[in-house]
């Protein structure tokens, strides 16, 4: 084990991890703004939900009213990234299927895609207008 994890509390080493989540977040949400392309959706969920089990895990180590309110805020933009990377699926699903077949359903589905990408990329953006980050990094203590 690396000595420097040894020397760590449990709580000191709480704060490292989610400071480094909340930076890994942070670049990915900016890396989704920019892409918004199947990847980089699945990866910005795979982020939310390290973040969010991390805020659970060390609980008892930040304040509840800062650390559910983050959670509160990270379940919706799980929620945006969700309905864009349901149309993905179904898309991907539907061409496994279908191939080109029922293009009436494809044509259906890429609009509605086009749609959720867009309130998606309207919340990074004002995610990062806000400074999210910055302030729960405060409001965490980090």
């Amino acid at each position: 084990m690396d000595k420097k994890l040894r020397s760590l509390t449990i709580e000191e080493y709480a704060r490292a991890q989610t400071e480094a989540l909340l930076e890994r977040l942070a670049w990915q949400v900016s890396h989704t703004a920019k892409r918004c392309d199947p990847e980089s959706i699945h990866d910005l969920r795979v982020e939310v939900r390290h973040l969010t089990n991390c805020l659970r895990v060390f609980k008892q180590f930040f304040a509840k009213s800062e650390r559910k309110e983050i959670r509160y805020q990270l379940q919706a933009l799980r929620k945006l990234a969700g309905e864009v990377r349901n149309r993905d699926i179904a898309l991907e699903v539907l061409a496994s299927v279908l191939g080109a077949q029922d293009e009436d359903l494809t044509t259906q589905l890429a609009k509605e895609r086009k749609q959720a990408e867009g309130e998606l990329v309207k919340a990074l953006h004002r995610w990062t207008r806000r400074n999210l980050f910055r302030k729960w990094r405060g409001k965490l203590e980090l």
